[in-house]
């Protein structure tokens, strides 16, 4: 609720993918848009054919892409901005998050996903991922794929330029992770491995990665 009352944020843009809840009404009272979007994943949905229907809205400068799970803290947004107008040469990159469940397999999932983002370049989108509009957007380099969309915008903003990555401490629910989280990470490991390994050799396929992932085969 807060990211629309921020001095740094020109705008707020929700995309809804076909929710039957209360959450079009609830964006709307809080002064945000809303982009409904729910094409099926093999014909321009998923989430990244979603985010880019949001991108598709957006007039700012610079893009932060938030995901319904997860809550940036204010100084999130002011340290992007700081790095950004700083770094002119940085295209964008990734602001850090810390999945918030109790034990030692939250501290190494967070633990690896640094490593993974600082090390390798390679973010994903809990990860809060921002860029500067211009370059991704006008220039259609954003990848409205329905999976690994993440993976993909880490690596054009890789090949388009230099990547900062802040460590911050974005709060993401640790929900998803609360069942079957080792097999869930494997998957999701060799799901990202994959899909790298493909990218080299040519066009990989994102759908059936999505189906895989979410269990839809």
């Amino acid at each position: 609720d807060s990211l629309v009352y921020r001095p740094e944020v020109k705008e707020v843009i929700v995309v809804d993918a076909g929710s039957q809840d209360d959450t079009v009404e609830r964006v709307l009272e809080k002064g945000a848009r809303i982009v409904i979007h729910d094409a099926a994943p093999g014909e321009g949905g998923g989430r990244g054919g979603q985010i880019a229907a949001g991108l598709a809205e957006a007039n700012g400068d610079v893009v932060v892409i938030v995901h319904a799970d997860t809550e940036i803290p204010d100084q999130g947004l002011t340290e992007i901005c700081r790095v950004l107008n700083r770094q002119r040469d940085v295209v964008g990159g990734a602001h850090g998050c810390v999945i918030t469940g109790k034990g030692w397999r939250f501290r190494l999932l967070n633990a690896a996903n640094d490593f993974r983002a600082a090390l390798l370049g390679i973010s994903f989108g809990d990860q809060v991922q921002f860029f500067r509009r211009r370059p991704i957007v006008e220039g259609k380099r954003f990848p409205s794929i329905p999976l690994m969309e993440d993976v993909e915008l880490s690596k054009r903003m890789s090949e388009m330029g230099r990547q900062a990555y802040l460590f911050g401490s974005a709060q993401v629910s640790p929900r998803s992770w609360e069942v079957d989280s080792a097999k869930r990470a494997l998957l999701i490991i060799h799901l990202v491995a994959t899909y790298l390994l493909k990218r080299v050799a040519g066009q990989p396929d994102a759908l059936s990665m999505y189906q895989r992932y979410y269990d839809k085969s």
